[in-house]
């Protein structure tokens, strides 16, 4: 991939995010369901707006942060279903369902 095209490509990656904040709290799976922990944020989310507070260094920043990829979106099963990785490329849990994951494009 040529340099020149990277940025627009995270630009669109990073626009799928619905902001949820999820992927920023505790996580676990107990009894095959998905828990998430709203009690333990990261120490870097802002949990009023849901932002990230070291967003363009948080990978060097915050040891158990772990950026979303194509993978994660389509298999982690520390993603809730309102995730909008997971409503954008789970299309089998959209069935009967809105395209509200086409929203941002």
């Amino acid at each position: 991939m040529a340099s020149g095209t990277t940025q627009p490509v995270r630009e669109w990656w990073d626009d799928i995010c619905t902001q949820c904040g999820a992927c920023c709290y505790r996580r676990d799976r107990v009894a095959g369901e998905l828990v998430v922990h709203k009690d333990l944020p990261c120490r870097f989310l802002d949990t009023e707006t849901k932002l990230c507070t070291t967003y363009d260094t948080r990978f060097k920043e915050c040891a158990e942060c772990r950026q979303v990829t194509l993978v994660h979106a389509l298999f982690s099963r520390y993603l809730p279903d309102d995730c909008g990785y997971v409503e954008k490329f789970r299309f089998w849990k959209r069935r009967g369902k809105p395209e509200a994951a086409d929203h941002r494009g």
